[in-house]
């Protein structure tokens, strides 16, 4: 029988952290694309000459954009350093990924339902 060895608190800390910030990103490219939405629903409304509310909607989603890829790299490290310093491995860490791609999904789905 194979003996499993206990996890170590700072892993499984550095994982549970790590996956959060990954569901910020998710969370922040929500914003940018409603963003998108509505700096073009502006610019279809508005004459091309008001090019400076326009601008400063494509600058909120580029914040937003920023602050998830921010997020994400960190949690992407905390995540390395809990599977590959720590030997973390956990299976809701397969769950998490799995919420995650199946999230991405629903995501896609629902942005090409609104453009279209």
């Amino acid at each position: 029988m194979i003996e499993q060895k206990p996890h170590s608190q700072a892993g499984h800390l550095l994982a549970r952290i790590g996956a959060w910030l990954q569901v910020v990103l998710l969370a922040e490219l929500v914003l940018a694309f409603t963003g998108m939405k509505s700096a073009f629903a502006e610019l279809g409304k508005s004459d091309a000459s008001d090019l400076g509310t326009l601008s400063a909607a494509f600058g909120d989603v580029l914040r937003h954009t920023i602050t998830g890829m921010r997020f994400s790299f960190i949690g992407l490290i905390l995540l390395a350093m809990a599977l590959f310093y720590h030997k973390y491995r956990r299976a809701w860490v397969w769950f998490f990924f799995v919420i995650a791609v199946l999230s991405a999904c629903g995501l896609l789905y629902l942005l090409t339902v609104q453009l279209s």
